[in-house]
């Protein structure tokens, strides 16, 4: 199975809610509200990493949304962040679980277009502020490696 996936509203866009969004042959969306990305923004901040938290958040929500899926053969992510593709596939990989067998060339990061069913379940489920998950920084928190405050 070869599943897209998009982003709605930037995670690094504190004021409004982001939704990350897969299709294939089903969809599914999970969205974090703006409360909860101030959340880990601040916890972030506390750590003196205030940046990173923009791609782990990326990927653990990409985690949390396809963790389910029992054969997936390849994920194609539409470019949000250039340059840190590397960082967010090696975060991902770390926490996929076994069952799923995917390896650095399974993933893929490239334009997917408006024409996406990705990109519409995301636009949707952004525009009407639901989704199949919803997904809070305690959530993003729980899944990211025990770090000390920098300095």
């Amino acid at each position: 199975m070869i599943i897209e996936v998009d982003q709605s509203g930037k995670l690094e866009k504190t004021s409004i809610p982001t939704v990350i969004a897969f299709s294939n042959s089903k969809h599914r969306s999970a969205i974090i509200f703006s409360g909860e990305k101030q959340k880990l923004e601040n916890h972030f901040r506390a750590l003196g990493k205030r940046r990173v938290y923009i791609y782990q958040s990326f990927a653990v929500i990409l985690f949390l949304l396809v963790k389910d899926e029992s054969i997936i053969q390849e994920i194609v992510i539409d470019t949000e962040y250039p340059g840190q593709e590397p960082l967010i596939k090696n975060i991902f990989l770390n926490l996929v679980d076994r069952k799923l067998k995917l390896d650095k060339q399974d993933i893929t990061f490239k334009q997917i277009g408006k024409k996406s069913n990705a990109h519409n379940i995301a636009y949707l489920a952004f525009k009407n502020r639901k989704a199949s998950i919803t997904i809070t920084a305690k959530d993003i928190i729980s899944y990211l490696p025990k770090t000390k405050k920098s300095g």
